[in-house]
């Protein structure tokens, strides 16, 4: 985080503070390739999207974020896995689903500036590249096909996220 700060500070980007309790380790400037649902895209919106990025790198059991952490970037996977679930009010884990490489995570928080909305734990030794949540807006507003794709993405976790609550209701 410290690192990250500084870095956008001697770009000329001031960022909000994520307050998550690990400490996760950002070696480089990024150069992906693992875009997921952005593969195929433009050079230019696939630049647009990563410009910025910094290479985060977890161990297994690390958690990335935490259900309710302040708002953040998105992190793109490169390699690894990574379990998103959240706390039911009965105090019971419910894992929503598990990301692999070329997904994002984070991206939801990223865009409304709410807090994180589930806790997201790397299952094994995971890369990813991790983009502030100001360069993202700039990257999605550089890239309407990456946008669309963004959309169609969070409608499917959307029609998922309805299906689960069905499932618990009833």
């Amino acid at each position: 985080r410290v690192r990250v700060r500084a870095w956008l500070s001697r770009v000329g980007k001031s960022t909000q503070h994520e307050t998550t309790p690990h400490r996760h380790h950002l070696i480089r400037a990024s150069n992906s390739s693992g875009m997921g649902s952005f593969r195929g895209l433009p050079s230019n919106e696939q630049t647009a999207l990563l410009a910025g990025a910094l290479t985060a790198h977890f161990r297994a059991g690390e958690i990335i974020f935490r259900e309710g952490d302040p708002a953040g970037g998105v992190y793109f996977l490169r390699s690894g896995r990574v379990q998103i679930g959240l706390r039911l009010p009965d105090g019971q884990d419910q894992v929503l689903g598990v990301a692999k490489v070329g997904d994002t995570v984070g991206d939801l928080a990223a865009l409304d500036g709410g807090p994180r909305t589930a806790t997201a734990i790397a299952l094994e030794p995971t890369v990813a590249d991790y983009v502030s949540r100001e360069m993202f807006e700039m990257g999605l507003s550089a890239a309407p096909r990456a946008a669309l794709r963004l959309l169609r993405t969070m409608a499917g976790r959307l029609r998922q996220t309805d299906q689960l609550i069905g499932e618990l209701i009833g």
